[in-house]
């Protein structure tokens, strides 16, 4: 830890006006990148924060706070039972039994693979499937006009592009799944499909490519039908009321459920897409800590810089009794300004400008306004997590002590010089 002397001394060299005006504009060089690798820095990683809020918002939409599912088998034998039980066992709850499988959807000549989730009478209320549609209803709020002769179906909007399809009972779609059991007649293969004939009720849109793509909502009914179950189902939402920790709600309804359950809570549900975010952002702060390492070698070159010039300084230093150590921890001190002072403005900067973003949104996304008003956001989402902050610090320390360290390699010890008596 450097001494007062020692403090004042590398303080006067950092602010002192040099003999070399180029060792004053390395030294603001070196200042500057250190700063702007820094903001850089705050600011990428708080756009993965938001994006990765947009991706847990947009994911409430059809996934519920906690699903349980079997460890083994495709299907929970007696899911209604279940579900009674998981409500009356656990307080402020509502569980409910959802059937999700993969099927081909045709409709006229256009044909696409899709995943099918029957859902039960209701659900809206317990999810915000509701808001996400974009043209018609939702299959239970449809017009009694558009469901007299067939169940009805809500597709996503990537299934809609696919089969040119719309709310209209007049042209049905037609759902097919294998068959679980019996026999498969060679001779007339449609035997080895069971098959819905659905209306299209309303299109919806989540704002998630892997569910926009391909999902489709049916009445439970129906979804039970064609897997051939009764009471079974592929999983059991559950849904609370209240904001509570998710994780503590995971271990109570893992408890009574018991080991041959799974039981997910929405990030473990998707963790494959939240993975990937967490991959992509820290790669870019590895990328950008690059621009530390080139701010490195600038805070180097001018700690060697202003060595060479203050030799003058640093004998006087030891004529006035300064030790070989005690200058050297000056020029170390030095090397520890410039990263600090760099880093404090970049992380005053770096804060200041995400959240001005974050509550200011003066930052969009360049969309155009016919595109604006189908996108459920229209500016750059931004979230400061103070661990961040944190690890950008630790980043910028660890710059510092390098840059310091090499201050070793421009102060030598010189030898003493010999008196030569006459």
């Amino acid at each position: 830890m450097a001494s007062m002397p020692v403090l004042r001394i590398a303080f006067r060299y950092l602010r002192a006006r040099h003999s070399h005006n180029a060792v004053n504009v390395i030294t603001f060089v070196s200042m500057a990148g250190i700063a702007v690798a820094v903001a850089a820095m705050v600011v990428v990683l708080s756009i993965f924060n938001g994006f990765g809020d947009l991706a847990a918002a947009n994911m409430a939409v059809l996934d519920a706070p906690l699903r349980v599912s079997p460890r083994s088998g495709g299907a929970i034998a007696d899911a209604d039972s279940l579900c009674r039980v998981i409500a009356a066992r656990v307080s402020g709850v509502t569980a409910v039994p959802v059937v999700t499988e993969r099927a081909l959807l045709i409709s006229g000549e256009h044909q696409v693979p899709v995943v099918f989730k029957g859902i039960p009478h209701g659900y809206d209320t317990l999810s915000t499937i509701g808001e996400s549609i974009i043209d018609g209803a939702l299959a239970w709020n449809v017009p009694d006009a558009l469901d007299e002769d067939f169940a009805a179906a809500t597709i996503s909007v990537g299934v809609a592009n696919s089969l040119m399809a719309a709310p209209d009972a007049d042209h049905p779609v037609r759902l097919y799944v294998p068959r679980r059991v019996g026999r498969i007649n060679p001779a007339n293969p449609m035997m080895a499909f069971r098959g819905a004939i659905l209306s299209v009720s309303g299109v919806f849109r989540t704002q998630q490519n892997d569910i926009d793509r391909d999902h489709i909502l049916v009445p439970l009914s129906v979804a039970r039908d064609l897997m051939e179950y009764d009471a079974q189902a592929t999983a059991v939402e559950v849904f609370t009321d209240t904001d509570v920790d998710t994780d503590a709600l995971r271990g109570v309804v893992a408890d009574v459920v018991g080991p041959q359950y799974d039981v997910q809570t929405r990030l473990q549900q998707r963790a494959t897409a939240f993975r990937m975010i967490a991959i992509e952002k820290w790669i870019t702060f590895l990328m950008l800590a690059f621009i530390l390492v080139i701010a490195l070698f600038n805070i180097v070159s001018t700690l060697s810089l202003v060595v060479l010039e203050k030799r003058r300084n640093m004998e006087t230093l030891r004529c006035l009794g300064a030790t070989h150590a005690m200058t050297r921890r000056v020029f170390i001190t030095l090397g520890w300004l410039i990263t600090a002072v760099g880093a404090a403005i970049g992380m005053v900067l770096g804060v200041t400008l995400t959240l001005a973003q974050q509550y200011g949104h003066f930052l969009s996304l360049g969309a155009g306004e016919q595109a604006q008003d189908i996108m459920s956001i229209t500016w750059y989402p931004v979230r400061l997590d103070p661990v961040d902050l944190l690890v950008v610090a630790a980043m910028a320390a660890l710059t510092g002590l390098i840059a310091a360290q090499s201050t070793r390699f421009f102060v030598r010890r010189r030898p003493p010089t010999a008196v030569v008596s006459e």
